[in-house]
């Protein structure tokens, strides 16, 4: 009966200290890296609603001015972020992370499609499943348990975008080789 007992109260002391070794975000609504105990900015990027419209349908998208991300990582090491969101706030309803498209010049994030007749259409192959686990209250550790394969990648916040209505959108960037 002892040894389950220890076991449990180890698992929590375990996580209490884990999450006070997560540094605080500077800001709420920023996702940033965990990177040897210590937060540092993805590539901080703005971009551009833009849309590409044929007979079959629609595609919103938000352009990057910029080839590649200057943030990269392994697939076999991807990264874990660290955000802050309001006390009662769900990540998982804020925060969405694309595979994009790279050019030469450009990155491009499609964030709705719709079919020729303007029927919304299924965009889950550019979404990366994202788990978030709670560090303390209001603090979120995210992962991505299916892996990441290579490619560009952004995490877009829902308030910044307004569900890819805004003009122009800050997101954080990064690439997986």
């Amino acid at each position: 009966m002892r040894k389950p007992i220890l076991l449990v109260g180890l698992l929590v002391l375990a996580n209490l200290s884990i999450a006070q070794d997560t540094p605080d975000p500077e800001f709420a609504g920023r996702p940033y890296l965990l990177k040897d105990n210590t937060l540092v900015d993805f590539e901080r990027i703005e971009g551009d609603l833009g849309g590409k419209a044929g007979m079959k349908g629609m595609e919103t998208f938000y352009a990057v001015q910029a080839g590649k991300s200057t943030i990269r990582f392994a697939s076999t090491a991807p990264p874990t972020f660290i955000l802050k969101v309001e006390p009662g706030t769900d990540p998982m309803e804020t925060f969405t992370v694309f595979r994009g498209e790279a050019g030469k010049k450009n990155r491009t994030f499609i964030v709705r499609k719709t079919d020729g007749k303007m029927v919304a259409k299924d965009i889950s192959d550019l979404i990366v499943k994202v788990t978030y686990t709670k560090v303390r209250d209001g603090v979120y550790s995210a992962s991505f348990p299916n892996g990441i394969t290579p490619g560009e990648y952004a995490i877009i916040s829902s308030k910044d975008s307004g569900g890819g209505t805004q003009m122009k959108c800050r997101m954080s960037c990064f690439g997986i080789d």
